[in-house]
């Protein structure tokens, strides 16, 4: 039989059952990875495990205590290791990190599912369900440049992905949230001065069976309560209407409730992502609703040639990253 945890230039930590402790599970792959940073946690169960669901091709991990943290820097948790035994859920992941044995009151010392205290790590093709507290916590001044994609969160009481305490510059993307439609119900919570520069992009939200982006306002799919601004999405489009119009748009998340100051830019058409020029005309003040979330929209008369950018400043002096770059070409 070949060894549990196989060192070959890279070290691997393999999980071989869905059970919750013991040589070949998730929680002794944890504790290996904790020794030797820049593991690899790889998935390898067989279809004769007692957690396989052949109905719906998953896997199931359900812990019956929490899980150890993952301290050290670069472990990298993928879900997609487990498709070389069997790709058998098309529609998503196919190992399924569960909550149901743990405790079940919700509140702040709920149990997470995994906590990363380490900087450089990667969360992948991962699906969490039915925590009373966050499914996935990043947590820490050390928790930076960490990496969440292509992950399912659904059924968490507390917010399903909690990014808190100073962690910085980490990158949650290309995810799906599965909201009930519970009154403050959120996905992903970005909380605590200092947790900044984090990038949330190309995530999709679901609620109640609606496709994404019907939310009712008690929703908040994405919850900052930090000095994070989430970097804003600028567009140009030409309106349907008599003359040559143009409509400008200019939507991010940030605070609940908060007033920020837009500022479009103009960028360097010769090197325009190291260049940019203020538009003294085109500052604004904006005001976020109750989820977060903010809209702004201009009319312009004729065609704005050239290349623009946006970038959201609030009052404390925090800024966002700047837009991408709308080029508008000039006529000829």
């Amino acid at each position: 039989m070949a060894p549990v945890f196989a060192h070959t230039g890279i070290d691997y930590a393999r999980v071989t059952h869905s059970g919750d402790a013991g040589p070949g599970s998730l929680r002794a792959a944890i504790l290996h990875a904790n020794d030797d940073e820049e593991t690899r946690i790889v998935f390898q169960i067989p279809v004769t495990d007692a957690g396989f669901d052949a109905k719906v091709g998953v896997w199931t991990l359900a812990p019956r205590s929490p899980l150890p943290p993952i301290r050290a820097k670069g472990t990298v948790l993928d879900g997609v290791s487990q498709t070389q035994i069997l790709d058998s859920n098309p529609n998503g992941p196919e190992i399924r990190l569960s909550g149901k044995n743990l405790r079940r009151t919700p509140g702040a010392n709920a149990p997470t599912g995994i906590l990363v205290l380490a900087p450089n790590c990667a969360l992948k093709n991962l699906s969490f369900a039915d925590f009373a507290g966050a499914a996935l916590t990043i947590r820490g001044e050390e928790s930076l440049d960490n990496r969440v994609e292509n992950c399912v969160f659904e059924g968490s009481a507390a917010p399903q992905l909690l990014i808190t305490g100073g962690a910085n510059a980490n990158q949650i993307e290309n995810n799906r949230f599965f909201l009930s439609g519970k009154t403050g119900e959120t996905a992903i919570r970005v909380a605590g001065q200092g947790s900044t520069h984090n990038t949330l992009r190309l995530n999709r939200f679901f609620a109640a069976n609606k496709p994404n982006g019907e939310f009712s306002a008690r929703l908040r799919p994405i919850w900052l309560d930090s000095d994070e601004i989430q970097k804003p999405i600028l567009k140009i489009t030409r309106l349907e209407k008599a003359g040559v119009f143009h409509e400008v748009s200019v939507e991010f998340r940030g605070a609940p409730g908060r007033k920020y100051t837009l500022d479009m830019l103009r960028a360097n058409e010769e090197n325009f992502w190291a260049s940019y020029a203020k538009i003294e005309t085109q500052t604004s003040e904006i005001q976020t609703d109750e989820t977060g979330r903010a809209l702004w929209k201009s009319e312009v008369r004729g065609y704005p040639a050239g290349s623009f950018a946006a970038q959201i400043t609030s009052r404390q002096g925090q800024s966002s990253e700047i837009s991408d770059v709308w080029v508008m070409p000039y006529l000829r």
